[in-house]
């Protein structure tokens, strides 16, 4: 696996983890 490819990786499940957890707040 790529670096950039790791990074996206990172990201996408930062962003997920995110919006589950607002959504679990509202």
């Amino acid at each position: 696996i790529s670096h950039s490819m790791g990074g996206l990786l990172v990201l996408l499940v930062k962003c997920s983890v995110d919006y589950h957890a607002h959504s679990s707040s509202s």
